[in-house]
């Protein structure tokens, strides 16, 4: 492990639906997915410090708040939250959602056939499931990283899962219907993303590019950071980004070469 991933702090930030780069693509894609209704119970799979759930309380002052993780959070947050362990039940009845996010979540879970059966359980009848799942097994960039070390994602972004298109799609459409799809992370965008990561491993720049994504510096994840003195390595990301969020726009309907799965689902 490049560093400790029970340390890791994955934002203290509302994500802006209108940046334009990776983080506002599935922020935008959220809000524009949510049921009508002035105050949805609303559950986050892999809440984190809560960016979604202040993201849709944005929109949906009255919403109820609720977010599960695996780590409790650092700071204190204003919303509902349960600590449950990785592949244990949710301690909620069923059919008691009216909407569940998770975005970029379900390639840490153990078991995601599991997690995706307790998100239908917990969500009401109609209700639905909106979110984001990096898809990178295969051939591409990622699987790439993966022939020279295995272990290489685990250790720099914890993911334990790599996932390709058609196996993910099955998972989904055998217990929800589709309601809406998009992709990002093409070519550039998934080469970008794996060498980003990979990169954590790389002598001498690597450990400089692993303080920038974890520490307060990014600005991509974190409430208080400084863009006037935004560093190099914090440029170079931030230009990257932007080059790949118009990948992304302009391709979304494409699947071939998709890294990203954006996804609408409806509990029928």
């Amino acid at each position: 492990m490049t560093t400790d991933s029970n340390q890791w702090v994955y934002g203290d930030y509302t994500p802006d639906p209108s940046s334009r780069d990776l983080i506002g693509l599935k922020a935008a894609w959220v809000l524009g997915l949510l049921p009508a209704g002035e105050s949805p119970a609303v559950l986050d799979f892999g809440a984190g410090e809560g960016k979604y759930l202040k993201l849709i309380q944005s929109v949906r002052p009255h919403a109820r708040l609720v977010g599960v993780d695996v780590r409790m959070p650092n700071n204190p947050v204003d919303f509902e939250f349960h600590l449950v362990p990785d592949n244990s039940v949710l301690p909620f009845p069923s059919d008691v959602f009216d909407v569940i996010v998770s975005c970029d979540v379900l390639e840490h879970v153990a078991d995601v056939g599991k997690s995706l059966d307790e998100i239908r359980r917990v969500l009401r009848s109609n209700g639905v499931f909106i979110g984001f799942v990096p898809l990178e097994a295969g051939f591409g960039p990622h699987g790439f990283f993966r022939l020279i070390d295995p272990g290489i994602y685990r250790d720099t972004k914890d993911h334990r899962q790599a996932y390709a298109r058609n196996e993910m799609l099955g998972l989904m459409t055998a217990r929800f219907s589709v309601s809406a799809i998009s992709y990002s992370y093409h070519f550039l965008g998934g080469l970008l993303d794996a060498v980003f990561f990979a990169g954590f491993k790389f002598p001498v720049i690597g450990p400089r590019m692993e303080h920038f994504w974890r520490g307060q510096e990014n600005s991509f994840y974190r409430r208080q950071s400084r863009h006037d003195h935004e560093s190099l390595v914090g440029s170079m990301v931030r230009f990257a980004n932007r080059i790949a969020y118009w990948e992304s726009r302009l391709l979304s309907r494409i699947p071939f070469g998709a890294n990203g799965l954006h996804f609408c689902l409806k509990k029928t």
